[in-house]
């Protein structure tokens, strides 16, 4: 039975030898498809960061157009009131103008009305002689 040992031995060897050819392989095998596995990852982690940048695009997009016709809306209020201030300030000069005008039309008007009265009176005494 020292021949069935040997090759009880041999066949073990075998074996082994068979176990760690199969073993070698399934880690190639788990190795590849892990590799793959990964780059799959990878591809649809830069697909994904492609698409957010994208949509990061699109939304700072969004709010440049959005402060955009906020700071038009903004400046058109602004020359509104500024239309609006400076006719107020032009109403404001001409009847400043037209008073001033008219203050001294008075004056001339009742400085001219007492040499009236006076050249009257004068003449109402003349004719009572």
């Amino acid at each position: 039975s020292e021949e069935m040992k040997k090759r009880l031995e041999k066949l073990d060897e075998s074996h082994a030898e068979q176990m760690e050819r199969v073993k070698a392989d399934m880690m190639k095998s788990y190795e590849s498809s892990k590799a793959a596995e990964l780059a799959r990852m990878a591809s649809a982690h830069k697909k994904d960061m492609e698409q957010m940048k994208h949509d990061m695009l699109v939304e700072a997009n969004d709010a440049m157009k959005i402060e955009t016709d906020r700071l038009v809306r903004a400046h058109e209020a602004a020359m509104e009131k500024l239309r609006a201030d400076l006719t107020a300030q032009a109403t404001a000069e001409t009847l400043r103008v037209q008073t001033e005008s008219n203050r001294q039309l008075a004056v001339v008007v009742e400085r001219e009305t007492q040499q009236l009265k006076h050249i009257h009176s004068q003449e109402m005494a003349r004719l009572k002689e």
